[in-house]
């Protein structure tokens, strides 16, 4: 191989440059022909190589005594940093796993809280029909429909729920012949009768009384 070891690194020039097509040739004083560089060796550095830099390269020969970059670097150009990139997508990958985790802890919730509902109206579901059970058997032969229930049986005892009295109708008209004798001695109002039966004489057969203000032939309502 002409002596060309591909192990060890060589410092050469950029001899020419094509930066449309992304290659160049670089002259390497140790080596009897130029080396062929690619610009996808040189992708990690923070800029692009041109014509008249200084390179570090890594050579093989192929076929024909042809020499080629199999590796290089700019001499004098920082690389690019590939850390934040990797810690960027390391920290995106936690981040999914987090929203993942996060997602999966939430469904699991959302299932346990659900299975506690309805272990909860279960329960409560037997406990009616016990209930509604014992009350059956303590009526004896009596039916479930012919059993009064406990709030009927409050609405009977209440005694706000007792049906009103009926009020004895007054007896606004009574019969002339049932009327006891009276006699008209010009008193006028209802402070001076003794009674609705003298105060009803008064004013059917008494002229000028004053004791049925709303002349509906009833006198002294508020007396008597």
């Amino acid at each position: 191989m002409n002596g060309i070891d591909s192990q060890k690194t060589y410092r050469g020039k950029i001899k020419t440059w094509n930066e449309d097509k992304g290659f160049g040739f670089v002259n390497v004083d140790e080596l009897p022909r130029d080396v062929f560089l690619h610009i996808s060796l040189l992708k990690h550095m923070s800029r692009e190589p041109k014509q008249g830099d200084y390179v570090h390269v890594t050579v093989i020969e192929e076929a024909g005594g042809k020499l080629r970059a199999s590796s290089g670097r700019i001499e004098g150009v920082v690389a690019k940093s590939t850390k934040p990139r990797g810690n960027h997508h390391k920290q995106h990958k936690q981040h999914k796993q987090h929203t993942r985790h996060r997602r999966s802890y939430s469904g699991k919730s959302d299932s346990r809280f659900a299975r506690t509902v309805r272990s909860i109206i279960f329960l409560a579901l037997v406990f009616v029909a016990i209930d509604a059970y014992q009350l059956y058997l303590g009526g004896g032969t009596t039916t479930v429909s012919d059993a009064p229930t406990q709030l009927e049986k409050q609405l009977a005892i209440s005694p706000d729920t007792q049906p009103a009295k009926p009020r004895k109708p007054r007896q606004a008209q009574r019969s002339i012949f049932d009327e006891p004798e009276f006699t008209c001695d010009g008193r006028q109002h209802c402070s001076q009768m003794r009674s609705y039966e003298e105060a009803l004489f008064f004013i059917r057969h008494c002229p000028n009384t004053k004791m049925d203000g709303d002349n509906d032939g009833i006198p002294c309502e508020r007396q008597f």
